[in-house]
Formats: C-alpha cells, sequence, structure tokens
C-alpha cells in the first residue's frame, strides 16, 4: 500500500471550467486527446463516396440488365463508402492508431476514383484532407502527474 503523500493525482481539474479530466490535459493546449477534424472530413466524404457508389451500382444494373453482362463490379463503390465511413469512425474511436486510419482513408480515397465516381469529387477530396489530417496528428504529451502533499502542522511559538 502506498501511503497517502505518495499517491499521484491522476485527476486534474480543467482550469475555468470545474470539470475533471483523466489524463488528457495538455498544458499549452496544442493538441487534443483524439483527433477531431479528421474523422469528421472522413465520415462526410464516406457518405458522398457511398452516394457515388449507388449512382454506379444503379447505373451498372441498368447496362447489366439492357446488355446481359455482370454488375458485381458496379457495387464496389457502395462497399468502399461503407468501409471510409468505418474508418472514420474507428479514427475517433481508437485514436491510438491514427497513423494506420490515415492511411487506410486515403487509400480508400484513391480507391473511390474508379468504383464510386470518386465520390463525386467532394468525397475524395473530403476523404483525402481527413487521411492527411489524421496522419499529421499527433497524440499529445503525457499529462503533467502531481503529487499530493500533506499540509504541514501549523507551527506553534514556543512559550515565553
Amino acid at each position: 500500500m502506498v501511503p497517502e503523500a505518495e499517491r499521484t493525482i491522476k485527476s486534474v481539474e480543467r482550469p475555468g471550467t470545474g470539470a475533471y479530466t483523466r489524463g488528457a490535459i495538455v498544458p499549452d493546449g496544442s493538441s487534443m486527446a483524439r483527433p477531431l477534424v479528421a474523422p469528421i472530413l472522413t465520415i462526410l466524404g464516406g457518405f458522398f463516396i457511398l452516394v457515388g457508389g449507388a449512382i454506379l451500382a444503379l447505373l451498372g444494373t441498368i447496362f447489366a440488365w439492357l446488355f446481359g453482362f455482370g454488375a458485381a463490379f458496379f457495387y464496389l463503390g457502395l462497399a468502399v463508402g461503407l468501409v471510409t465511413i468505418v474508418v472514420g469512425v474507428l479514427m475517433q474511436v481508437v485514436p491510438r492508431a491514427s497513423k494506420v486510419w490515415g492511411g487506410i482513408a486515403i487509400v480508400l480515397a484513391l480507391l473511390s476514383i474508379p468504383t464510386a465516381l470518386a465520390g463525386l469529387l467532394i468525397g475524395f477530396l473530403l476523404v483525402i484532407i481527413g487521411g492527411i489530417l489524421c496522419l499529421a496528428w499527433r497524440p499529445p504529451p503525457p499529462a503533467a502527474e502531481f503529487r499530493v502533499v500533506p499540509p504541514t502542522p501549523p507551527t506553534v511559538p514556543p512559550p515565553t
């Protein structure tokens, strides 16, 4: 058992908010505990890729019906859009693997060019920017640890 004076405080009050956080306080405020903009852009781009994939799947199905060939390739855009959305969610949920998620997002954006009309170009650009931001994000430095110092007893002046 560690004595009270040797324990380390893990919860620190955020200045001015009255809220407590565990290990996510950053002294200079320059970095966040998880990427914020990258997942939002990636999820938004994933929806555009999904729409582009749906348009291409619809057109592919019509052409397959008219000309009698397989339409399996045209449905890949839907899968790319769904996986892009999942990667965007994972960027937010598992920030430790941000480099992996950023790389996967960029690869999916490139895959969306032939399979989902590049997400109507907007989705492609949003996912590329989100992937780059996720690759550039770095975790905050470890939170400063504060030690509990027991109060010193008041000194009583010697009797005179």
